[in-house]
């Protein structure tokens, strides 16, 4: 691929550029995903960075992913992003040791450095408040503040739709791989914040990938997405 190419010697712009034009044409390509994720570490755009690590990690579902993604807001000190996603990613891996050892550095940091900069103070066992990435990718999750219990009901609400879709297009079109299709879908409904802006981008990543085919009218699969995202 050329932006993998152009990543490994150094040419950060010119490899996000590449980047970007391979996941308009494939939004969910694993590897345009990481070059992204990467060229972004590099360039120090921290927020980009987790984005397409968050998106890399549901689009591929591995364990090493999701590791990747908590270390890397570990390493700009984000322990509220820490948390939550370790949470996220302890859903599709339960009991993972990494994943657990995550979760409790993201807790204890992140209370000891809200006690901190309140004063000072025994730090409260609790996940740390919103921080800057609620506001930068929370068109990503979904989520905003609110009770941890939350995470898993918003995940399942978003998956249950997702497989909702796959359901119908099993029974009006051709999948010939229903776990990239959904990788697909996922990628493409978290590309919106918006009901308008989701169909749009589903329904051109379903024109576009080969794990569907014959697929209905655009008209028709608008109104589909759009019953069952409402």
């Amino acid at each position: 691929m050329i932006a993998e190419a152009q990543l490994d010697v150094g040419e950060y712009q010119a490899a996000r550029a590449a980047a970007d034009r391979a996941l308009r044409k494939l939004p969910g390509s694993a590897l345009a995903l990481r070059v992204k994720r990467d060229v972004a570490v590099q360039l120090s755009d921290h927020a980009t960075a987790i984005t397409a690590g968050r998106a890399l990690a549901g689009a591929e579902g591995k364990l090493d992913r999701w590791v990747e993604l908590v270390r890397l807001c570990e390493d700009i000190e984000d322990w509220n992003a820490m948390y939550q996603f370790a949470r996220e990613g302890l859903i599709l891996h339960p009991k993972a040791p990494r994943l657990v050892a995550a979760l409790d550095v993201a807790a204890t940091r992140g209370a000891t450095a809200a006690a901190e900069a309140a004063g000072g103070g025994a730090p409260a066992a609790e996940p740390p408040k919103a921080s800057w990435w609620r506001r930068t990718i929370g068109k990503l999750t979904g989520r905003g503040d609110g009770v941890e219990e939350a995470l898993a009901t918003a995940a399942a609400s978003v998956d249950a739709k997702l497989a909702t879709i796959a359901d119908e297009l099993e029974r009006r079109a051709t999948v010939t791989d229903r776990r990239t299709l959904l990788q697909v879908l996922r990628i493409a409904h978290a590309g919106a914040d918006h009901t308008d802006g989701k169909v749009a981008s589903m329904l051109r990543a379903l024109r576009q990938t080969p794990a569907v085919s014959r697929l209905p009218s655009d008209k028709d699969l608008t109104a589909l997405l759009r019953r069952v995202l409402a």
